[in-house]
Protein backbone atom coordinates (compact mmCIF):
# COMPACT_ATOMS: atom_id res chain seq x y z
CA UNK A 1 0.00 0.00 0.00
CA UNK A 2 1.86 3.57 -0.87
CA UNK A 3 1.39 6.00 2.03
CA UNK A 4 2.64 9.17 -0.85
CA UNK A 5 -0.08 11.65 -2.06
CA UNK A 6 1.11 10.92 -5.51
CA UNK A 7 -1.23 8.29 -6.55
CA UNK A 8 -4.23 8.63 -3.94
CA UNK A 9 -4.06 5.47 -2.79
CA UNK A 10 -2.73 4.34 1.13
CA UNK A 11 -3.91 5.80 4.05
CA UNK A 12 -4.71 9.55 2.14
CA UNK A 13 -7.57 7.84 0.33
CA UNK A 14 -8.60 6.04 2.77
CA UNK A 15 -12.21 6.57 3.66
CA UNK A 16 -13.19 6.07 7.01
CA UNK A 17 -16.03 3.07 8.49
CA UNK A 18 -18.64 3.63 9.64
CA UNK A 19 -19.25 2.29 13.28
CA UNK A 20 -20.97 -1.07 13.46
CA UNK A 21 -23.08 -1.01 16.38
CA UNK A 22 -23.85 -4.27 17.60
CA UNK A 23 -27.05 -5.63 18.68
CA UNK A 24 -27.16 -7.79 21.79
CA UNK A 25 -29.44 -10.32 22.22
CA UNK A 26 -31.09 -12.06 25.03
CA UNK A 27 -29.22 -14.87 26.46
CA UNK A 28 -32.40 -17.29 26.63
CA UNK A 29 -34.00 -15.87 23.93
CA UNK A 30 -32.01 -15.52 20.65
CA UNK A 31 -33.92 -13.99 18.41
CA UNK A 32 -35.20 -11.35 20.58
CA UNK A 33 -33.15 -7.65 21.83
CA UNK A 34 -32.22 -7.12 24.89
CA UNK A 35 -33.76 -4.78 26.78
CA UNK A 36 -30.43 -4.23 29.45
CA UNK A 37 -27.94 -6.36 30.94
CA UNK A 38 -28.31 -8.52 34.36
CA UNK A 39 -26.58 -6.74 36.82
CA UNK A 40 -24.94 -9.81 38.57
CA UNK A 41 -24.04 -12.01 35.33
CA UNK A 42 -23.84 -9.02 32.75
CA UNK A 43 -26.05 -11.61 29.97
CA UNK A 44 -28.35 -9.54 27.99
CA UNK A 45 -32.17 -9.58 29.03
CA UNK A 46 -35.28 -9.19 26.97
CA UNK A 47 -38.59 -7.74 28.61
CA UNK A 48 -40.25 -11.03 28.70
CA UNK A 49 -37.13 -12.76 31.10
CA UNK A 50 -35.83 -9.35 32.74
CA UNK A 51 -36.96 -8.96 36.40
CA UNK A 52 -36.86 -5.31 37.51
CA UNK A 53 -35.44 -5.60 41.23
CA UNK A 54 -35.44 -1.39 41.79
CA UNK A 55 -31.69 -1.40 41.92
CA UNK A 56 -31.21 -2.98 38.60
CA UNK A 57 -32.22 -5.32 35.99
CA UNK A 58 -31.86 -9.62 36.58
CA UNK A 59 -32.03 -12.48 34.57
CA UNK A 60 -33.69 -15.22 36.94
CA UNK A 61 -34.30 -15.33 40.34
CA UNK A 62 -30.87 -16.10 41.22
CA UNK A 63 -29.42 -13.60 39.98
CA UNK A 64 -32.48 -11.23 41.30
CA UNK A 65 -31.29 -12.69 45.02
CA UNK A 66 -27.52 -11.48 44.05
CA UNK A 67 -28.51 -8.17 42.48
CA UNK A 68 -30.55 -7.68 46.05
CA UNK A 69 -27.47 -8.67 47.92
CA UNK A 70 -25.49 -6.05 45.74
CA UNK A 71 -27.93 -3.19 46.50
CA UNK A 72 -28.44 -3.80 50.34
CA UNK A 73 -24.18 -3.92 50.77
CA UNK A 74 -23.85 -0.36 48.67
CA UNK A 75 -26.89 0.84 50.73
CA UNK A 76 -24.66 -0.26 54.13
CA UNK A 77 -21.51 1.06 52.33
CA UNK A 78 -22.97 4.52 52.10
CA UNK A 79 -24.24 4.50 55.69
CA UNK A 80 -20.70 3.35 56.76
CA UNK A 81 -19.07 5.91 54.97
CA UNK A 82 -21.38 8.70 56.14
CA UNK A 83 -20.11 7.69 59.55
CA UNK A 84 -17.18 7.81 58.97
CA UNK A 85 -16.97 11.13 57.39
CA UNK A 86 -18.78 12.56 60.42
CA UNK A 87 -17.37 12.84 63.61
CA UNK A 88 -16.74 9.20 64.10
CA UNK A 89 -14.18 9.87 61.56
CA UNK A 90 -12.12 11.50 65.00
CA UNK A 91 -12.64 8.66 66.66
CA UNK A 92 -9.56 6.73 65.57
CA UNK A 93 -6.81 9.38 65.55
CA UNK A 94 -8.07 9.74 69.55
CA UNK A 95 -7.39 6.15 70.43
CA UNK A 96 -4.31 6.18 68.81
CA UNK A 97 -3.02 8.96 70.91
CA UNK A 98 -4.35 7.81 73.64
CA UNK A 99 -3.19 4.69 73.28
CA UNK A 100 0.63 6.11 72.93
CA UNK A 101 0.06 8.53 76.33
CA UNK A 102 -1.26 5.26 77.70
CA UNK A 103 2.27 3.39 76.97
CA UNK A 104 4.90 6.43 77.44
CA UNK A 105 3.11 7.17 80.47
CA UNK A 106 3.21 3.69 81.94
CA UNK A 107 6.97 2.98 80.70
CA UNK A 108 7.62 6.21 82.46
CA UNK A 109 5.24 5.95 85.92
CA UNK A 110 6.64 2.75 86.34
CA UNK A 111 10.21 3.10 86.03
CA UNK A 112 11.26 0.84 83.50
CA UNK A 113 14.55 0.74 81.99
CA UNK A 114 16.51 -1.13 79.73
CA UNK A 115 14.76 -2.62 76.50
CA UNK A 116 11.20 -2.41 78.53
CA UNK A 117 11.57 1.38 78.42
CA UNK A 118 12.86 1.48 74.77
CA UNK A 119 9.97 -0.30 73.26
CA UNK A 120 7.15 1.23 75.15
CA UNK A 121 8.84 4.29 74.28
CA UNK A 122 9.13 3.79 70.70
CA UNK A 123 5.33 1.79 70.68
CA UNK A 124 3.94 5.20 72.55
CA UNK A 125 5.42 7.87 70.55
CA UNK A 126 4.21 5.53 67.02
CA UNK A 127 0.60 6.04 68.10
CA UNK A 128 0.74 9.35 69.39
CA UNK A 129 2.82 10.18 65.61
CA UNK A 130 0.12 8.10 63.54
CA UNK A 131 -2.58 9.89 65.51
CA UNK A 132 -1.55 12.76 65.19
CA UNK A 133 -0.92 12.41 61.77
CA UNK A 134 -4.15 10.15 60.81
CA UNK A 135 -6.13 13.06 62.68
CA UNK A 136 -4.60 16.15 60.75
CA UNK A 137 -5.58 14.10 57.26
CA UNK A 138 -8.90 13.27 58.46
CA UNK A 139 -8.93 17.28 59.18
CA UNK A 140 -7.71 18.20 56.07
CA UNK A 141 -9.82 16.22 54.39
CA UNK A 142 -13.16 17.34 55.97
CA UNK A 143 -12.21 20.84 55.67
CA UNK A 144 -11.15 20.02 51.68
CA UNK A 145 -14.33 18.99 50.78
CA UNK A 146 -16.40 21.60 52.20
CA UNK A 147 -18.12 19.36 55.10
CA UNK A 148 -18.38 19.36 58.77
CA UNK A 149 -17.08 16.69 60.86
CA UNK A 150 -20.58 17.18 62.89
CA UNK A 151 -23.17 17.54 59.69
CA UNK A 152 -22.84 14.38 57.96
CA UNK A 153 -26.74 14.46 57.02
CA UNK A 154 -27.09 17.84 55.21
CA UNK A 155 -24.88 18.30 52.12
CA UNK A 156 -23.21 21.47 52.66
CA UNK A 157 -24.02 23.88 49.61
CA UNK A 158 -21.59 24.46 46.52
CA UNK A 159 -19.19 27.16 47.50
CA UNK A 160 -20.43 30.43 45.75
CA UNK A 161 -24.19 29.13 45.10
CA UNK A 162 -25.11 32.12 46.81
CA UNK A 163 -24.07 34.73 44.70
CA UNK A 164 -26.41 34.97 42.20
CA UNK A 165 -29.39 35.01 44.40
CA UNK A 166 -30.54 38.75 45.12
Amino acid sequence: MCVTPCCGAGWLSARPRLLEIAIVKCFIHPSSEAIGTCKHCSKGTCSACAIDTGHGLACSEPCKEHVLLLASLMDSTTVATKLNRGGAAYLMPVFLFFMGVVFVGHALLTGRSGQGLVLALVLGGGFIIFGVGLGAVQYAWHKRSGERPDSSSKPNPPRGSDQFRR
